[in-house]
């Protein structure tokens, strides 16, 4: 974890894999492949691969090479209510 960034928990991090290793990636998130290969959920990845995974999605990353993934924690603004825009006079 490189960091955890205002009170909507925004964060990055990289994420280090060894082959044969299974990672649940959760949550709001962007994951990056820098480098690395394998599946998630049984759909084939590899270098650059970018994986979204939206609240109350699951996924199994598996590794069958070395992998480094670059995590972003999106910000969960649900609680946040949207105002009306009100004209100007």
């Amino acid at each position: 974890l490189l960091g955890i960034f205002t009170e909507c928990r925004t964060q990055a991090g990289i994420l280090k894999l060894d082959p044969g290793a299974k990672f649940q990636a959760a949550g709001r998130s962007i994951y990056f492949v820098l480098s690395g290969a394998g599946n998630i959920d049984g759909e084939k990845y590899a270098r650059l691969t970018t994986l979204f995974v939206d609240h109350d999605e699951n996924v199994t990353v598996t590794a069958d090479d070395a992998t480094t993934l670059y995590h972003i924690g999106l910000p969960d603004l649900r609680s946040l209510r949207a105002t009306p825009a009100i004209a100007a006079e």
